[in-house]
């Protein structure tokens, strides 16, 4: 024990003096965060879905079409126009509002030309998604029983829009449907088709999620802990293939010990690099870091250690301390952009090759209340990890002294 603990007091001596680097690079991904975070700021906010703009072309003179129209328009009362004179389209003619004009803004066209000119338009705020087409005969053909259709011409609108335009029909077929088999079996049709009073609405409250600072907080501190394999490729490098390592390999002092004192020394200082980031992320910038403190920073120093034991473990297979350094570089990387560090994307089942993905995602479950067992879970994956590079590195390290 004695020896492992000169090896890591050695170790944190070293790094902490060598005080520019450390500066440098705490600094440097202080303001990486700041810049993602402020540049995707936009991308984590929740947004409301704006109601579909469509075109209604109505060659209908019967109740019928006009019903529709009506309906389309917000007229709660839609349906009780049947057998009654059209209604005029002025604004006093509309009583409250339905639920389709939740979903679509219903322009009114007088040819499907001027619907086509619509769906052109440049400015977002006068293009439409539809085109709905009432054909001339098809108040006749619903009041003799024939089948008819309406016409939905979606155009270029995105798949969105279109399933939007899709639904509210589906809804307005169903109710209409439903009346009709009321009528016709001499039952009283019910007025209240709308959902205010078959269902109960209730707020779910706020789902907390990430804001953009707090995601790149994470993700960039992922990114730093990685980067501390540098310590582990230097450390390795001065005690296994320089003139120290040839002086080491002469006393008495255990592979396992020097390895295991190095590792710890390197941990030690990697960790407390993550919880500066922690903590001037926190003040600074306002990123949640939640109330669990333990688990934070066992996820904190369980990264640290995979990244130390990799840097490692590079350093023995290359025996080249500036290849490993090479290798690192690319790792932090790659693994940096699987895990969606950069930029929020899901990248499949690649993802799992990241270490940063299981750190990140103990990290945002402890945090934002998530399945608990998981991130456990992944803390476990974590020092599988450092437990196979470290087995690795020692085996290959006794080759080296035989």
């Amino acid at each position: 024990m004695r020896n492992i603990y000169f090896q890591m007091v050695h170790s944190l001596k070293c790094i902490f003096k060598d005080t520019k680097p450390l500066i440098s690079k705490l600094l440097t991904f202080a303001i990486v965060i700041l810049v993602l975070g402020s540049a995707f700021s936009e991308t984590f906010e929740a947004t409301s879905m704006e109601p579909v703009r469509v075109a209604v072309l109505n060659e209908d003179q019967g109740p019928v079409g006009q019903m529709i129209v009506d309906w389309l328009e917000g007229n709660d009362n839609a349906f009780d126009a049947m057998g009654q004179e059209p209604q005029t389209s002025e604004p006093e003619a509309q009583t409250q509002d339905n639920e389709a004009s939740m979903w679509l803004t219903a322009v009114r066209v007088d040819s499907f030309e001027e619907g086509q000119k619509l769906a052109e338009e440049k400015d977002d705020d006068q293009r439409i998604s539809a085109v709905i087409a009432i054909p001339s005969d098809f108040s006749a053909k619903m009041l003799s029983s024939e089948k008819t259709a309406i016409e939905i011409h979606c155009g270029r609108a995105s798949a969105i829009e279109a399933t939007v335009v899709e639904c509210v029909f589906d809804t307005f077929v169903t109710s209409f449907n439903y009346r009709t088999a009321l009528e016709e079996l001499g039952q009283q049709v019910i007025n209240e088709l709308s959902t205010e009073e078959s269902i109960k609405q209730m707020d779910m409250g706020d789902v907390d999620s990430p804001d953009a600072m707090s995601y790149y907080a994470i993700a960039m501190l992922m990114m730093t802990l990685l980067y501390s394999a540098e310590y582990g490729v230097n450390g390795i490098a001065d005690d296994y293939l320089g003139v120290i390592g040839e002086r080491i390999r002469t006393t008495p002092i255990k592979p396992y010990q020097q390895y295991t004192g190095k590792i710890l020394g390197m941990c030690i200082a990697s960790t407390f690099q993550g919880l500066f980031i922690v903590l001037l992320t926190g003040l600074a910038y306002g990123a949640n870091w939640g109330s669990n403190y333990l688990l934070l920073v066992a996820i904190i120093f369980s990264m640290s250690m995979v990244a130390t034991t990799f840097g490692a473990l590079f350093c023995m297979i290359t025996r080249d301390g500036q290849k490993a350094q090479a290798f690192v570089t690319v790792l932090v990387i790659a693994c940096t952009f699987l895990a969606g560090g950069f930029v929020k994307i899901d990248m499949g089942a690649v993802k799992f090759l990241s270490p940063n993905y299981y750190a990140q995602t103990a990290m945002f479950n402890s945090i934002y209340g998530g399945d608990m067992s998981i991130a456990y879970s992944y803390i476990g994956v974590l020092w599988g990890f450092a437990i196979a590079a470290s087995a690795l590195a020692l085996a290959l390290s006794r080759r080296k002294r035989a």
